[in-house]
């Protein structure tokens, strides 16, 4: 069934009807649109409506005016025009001799003389019309301009693109047709219904998509490729896109091929490289397939006259992408080598893109060594830019021989290339470039490479043993080795706990004169602010280094290294998160242009943590899962990595402590954690989490080993993680008041001795619940005011609504609904929701009651509030306007409470809009 054509040609032509004047129609349509299947349906259906039908295909005879003479043969009246049966009178047929003008009168004779001797209509069926002899032209256009008073239907078709093979007859021709009906291709939900009567199943819209893309639904190719799937028996659901390209059977490209030789030998060729090709420009084909210019422009205008071809601004393509595959499964691999050889060689000579050049390098005969030479300046100009060229030409520069260095510096260059994309692939190539080179330069960058790729399958102690033994390699060569040195010890620091003496007296060693070496400043920079941090030494100090460390970004060309981690934890240690997070995400916009998942993952992970230490709950959440997903991509396991931890502490944070219990089970975190220092924070999250379900004392286990395994990697520092504070929180809910004191006491001199607000704010914090009461009221307002001017916006809400917890079980409600609305304000805008829920019950237990609709708005203040929220918004501290005003400080923080309320803001930063300031 061709999905209704013949229904529409029988109604058409009202061949039902069986009587009324002559009338003609022309069917066109290219290549395999169905023409002669519409043809015959439509001899059939002129044959059951009691007509007498003579059916000719021109071009099937040699014979001079072939058509007529078929036409005017014994043919069938009945369904099958092949069928011999009674047909035209028998002196109607030509005796082949006399002139044109006798046959073209013998013509119209028959139909006359058929006319007196019966009532049945005539029905003349010429196929591929655009194949026919003059002659026969002449006289099929002699009979079009005499049927009007003839019960007789002369229904023509032809392939328009192939009608100037007749001539300009054939043109003649056309313009005597009464109708004209254009096949056009079939749309996507025809296939579907047509696939469904070949299958006898529903292939469903996505089938009938890709089949359709496939065929460009022309009508004999989906047959083709239907009825090929059929004969394989396989299941429609298994059938992929590239599964389906496999069932475009070979006759479709050898009906193609007979279209491509009836335009000629050089359209034969052009097509050919076409196809082979893909979507090449005339020059192109021209170079390719060893043809002039102008024979390819009059080839190309042939092929795209009969729909062979399309043109596009980029080239040519072969219109139906099942004859394309047809075809090139005819053309030896030789010939296609051959073709695509010299594509690339007239691409590189007119300086063409080197994303144009490759795929033609790609499939170009192996022992060129032009070849060899290109492909890896292919490679070179895809680094960081186009991954998946970069591996493919380096891949294929492997098929070639090579010398042993050579080989080793494409095995180095694949695997780095590599990284970006799967992390198990990537080991196998470094390693074999560390087994193969001879240089223990090359060696030393190939072992740092290939350690990263092992860090990140958390195999930390082959990846150690290799940076030991380049590092030994350059030093028995008299090289230098300290750029090799420093992913070692960082490698040990992270991974070691506690620290072995040999690597904490390697980087006691390190000082700034060791930056002379070429290529290891920044790094070494990187290990220097890690050292700030560990030793102690300054915060000044930690944030110089990291400075330095970063001025190139956290992936600098040719030097990426997980040891710039470093820097950026210098930086949060430091108190300077914000810092932190320009540094990232300048890096990150720098790898937009490379797309790296590896790379991707790694700063992920980096952002993630600095949004931890800023307190942006859900940007965290975001960035931590990503990171994950990333790592899976590349095929890295999470096991040692931050960022699943941070994941589950934002679940937590927005009140999700199932899911958070969830992630961590998901990820193998719940049992013995590895050493890696990435498990320090694991270890503290988990007690987070166990404590928020409950389970006291296994959240102090936590704690007390995250503790354990920082300090004994030399990272003491309540900067690094605040375990301390954790523990002390425990302890006093499992009524060991000493200890808890000694915790937050501990805490409380580290972060003093260290200087950073932010750290002594979180201290003071844990030693205010501890102690309780006034004391410990005292605490909590020096904590806010210490962590209301510092990054860490979850720290000072989670502050806020301790304080005003505290002062309602005091008996300060007012008090209590200054720091507790606050509090809310900054931890909605930080995303902790569960802060939010706890806080505002504390409100509603001190009383807190909303502004009645009609009293908000800047006309709602009193003039107290209005005079301390102009002078709030005007950047005075809530210190300096109790001073101005002679005031006491509570008594400004209830009125700009106040004022927030009504005013429909959360915090100061709302005031200038709101006031109209």
């Amino acid at each position: 069934m061709l999905v209704g054509r013949e229904q529409t040609i029988a109604a058409l032509l009202g061949l039902a009807s069986g009587s009324g004047p002559g009338t003609s129609v022309l069917v066109q349509g290219n290549t395999g649109m169905g023409r002669t299947a519409l043809l015959r349906a439509a001899a059939v259906q002129a044959g059951e409506a009691g007509c007498l039908t003579a059916y000719a295909t021109a071009g099937r005879a040699a014979r001079h005016g072939d058509v007529v003479h078929q036409l005017l043969a014994r043919h069938s009246g009945g369904t099958t025009p092949a069928t011999a049966a009674p047909g035209l009178p028998e002196d109607a047929s030509p005796r082949h001799t006399g002139d044109e003008n006798d046959r073209t009168e013998r013509l119209v004779c028959a139909a006359g003389h058929h006319m007196a001797s019966s009532d049945q209509r005539l029905v003349f069926l010429i196929d591929d019309l655009h194949r026919s002899d003059a002659p026969s032209l002449r006289a099929l256009a002699h009979l079009l301009r005499r049927i009007d008073g003839l019960p007789v239907t002369v229904i023509g078709s032809l392939h328009p693109g192939l009608a100037a093979v007749g001539g300009t007859h054939v043109e003649d021709v056309l313009a005597l047709f009464e109708h004209q009906v254009t096949l056009e291709p079939l749309p996507p939900d025809a296939i579907r219904v047509l696939a469904g009567e070949l299958l006898g199943a529903d292939p469903g819209e996505a089938f009938s998509r890709e089949c359709h893309e496939l065929t460009a639904g022309v009508p004999s190719v989906v047959r083709e490729v239907l009825g090929a799937l059929r004969a394989s028996g396989e299941e429609l659901a298994a059938i992929s896109p590239v599964g389906l390209q496999r069932h475009v059977p070979e006759e479709v490209g050898r009906a193609a091929l007979e279209v491509f030789r009836s335009l000629g030998p050089d359209a034969e060729r052009t097509a050919e490289v076409i196809a082979v090709l893909g979507r090449p420009s005339v020059e192109l084909v021209a170079a390719a397939g060893e043809l002039s210019p102008y024979a390819v422009e009059d080839a190309v205008h042939a092929l795209v006259r009969a729909g062979a071809v399309t043109s596009a601004a980029d080239g040519f393509s072969c219109t139906v992408p099942a004859v394309r595959q047809a075809v090139l499964r005819g053309v030896p691999a030789s010939r296609r080598a051959d073709l695509h050889h010299r594509a690339a060689r007239h691409l590189v000579g007119h300086g063409a893109p080197w994303s144009d050049v490759t795929p033609h390098l790609l499939l170009s005969p192996r022992g060129e060594e032009w070849v060899v030479d290109a492909l890896l300046r292919s490679a070179d100009e895809a680094r960081g830019r186009d991954h998946d060229r970069g591996i493919d030409c380096l891949r294929r520069v492997l098929r070639e021989p090579l010398a042993a260095p050579v080989r080793a510096s494409v095995l180095a260059s694949l695997g780095e290339a590599e990284l970006t994309r799967c992390v198990p692939t990537a080991v196998r190539s470094l390693r074999s470039s560390l087994e193969l080179s001879p240089s223990p330069v090359q060696q030393g960058k190939a072992a740092r490479s290939l350690a990263g790729a092992l860090f990140a399958l958390d195999r930390f102690p082959e990846g150690i043993e290799t940076l030991r033994w380049a590092a030994n390699r350059l030093r028995s060569a008299g090289l230098p080795a300290l750029r090799t040195e420093i992913d070692l010890i960082y490698a040990e620091i992270s991974h070691t706990t506690p620290l072995p003496p040999g690597v904490s007296g390697r980087l006691a060693r390190l000082s700034a004169a060791d930056e002379r070496e070429t290529g290891a400043e920044r790094a070494l920079s990187a290990l220097l602010s890690l050292r700030a941090v560990m030793a102690p030494a300054s915060p000044d100090e930690a944030v110089s280094h990291a400075r330095h460390a970063l001025h190139e970004g956290l992936l600098p060309p040719g030097d990426e290294s997980f040891v710039y981690t470093c820097a950026v934890l210098g930086l949060a240690v430091a108190g300077r998160a914000d810092l932190a997070l320009g540094h990232v995400d300048t890096s990150f916009e720098a790898l937009r242009k490379h797309e790296s998942e590896f790379a991707h993952a790694y700063l992920r992970t980096l952002r993630a943590g600095v949004h931890y230490r800023l307190g942006n709950v859900v940007d965290c959440q975001s960035d931590a899962s990503a990171a994950v997903a990333a790592l899976g991509g590349v095929g890295a396991g999470p096991h040692t990595s931050h960022a699943v931890a941070m994941w589950a502490d934002a679940l937590l944070k927005q009140d999700r402590a199932d899911e958070a219990q969830g992630v961590l089970e998901e990820h193998g975190l719940t049992g013995r954690l590895s050493s890696h220092w990435a498990n320090d924070f694991t270890a503290l999250v988990r007690g987070r989490v166990r404590r928020s379900r409950g389970k006291l004392h296994d959240a102090l286990d936590d704690f007390l080993e995250s503790g354990a395994r920082a300090c004994g990697r030399g990272m003491a520092s309540p900067g690094v993680l605040p375990w301390r504070s954790e523990a002390a929180l425990v302890c006093a809910a499992l009524g060991d008041r000493y200890r808890a004191l000694h915790l937050a006491g501990e805490e409380l001199d580290l972060a003093r001795a260290w200087g950073v607000d932010e750290f002594v704010g979180v201290a003071l914090r844990a030693r205010g619940l501890v102690v309780g009461g006034a004391e410990g009221v005292e605490s909590l307002r020096a904590a806010v005011a210490l962590l209301e001017g510092t990054p860490d916006r979850f720290g000072y809400a989670q502050t806020l609504a301790d304080c005003g917890a505290l002062l309602r079980a005091t008996g300060d409600p007012a008090g209590a609904r200054t720091y507790l609305s606050e509090a809310v304000g900054v931890a909605r805008r930080c995303g902790a929701l569960r802060l939010v829920a706890s806080a505002e019950e504390e409100l509603r237990l001190a009383g807190y009651r909303a502004v009645p609709a009609d009293r908000q708005g800047v006309d709602a203040l009193t003039s107290a509030e209005r005079r301390i929220a102009g002078m709030a918004a005007r950047g005075m501290t809530n210190r300096a306007i109790a001073r101005e005003l002679f005031v006491e400080l509570r008594t400004v923080e209830i009125h700009l409470s106040r004022a927030y309320r009504k005013l429909g803001i959360v915090g100061r930063a709302g005031l200038d809009d709101a006031l109209g300031v």
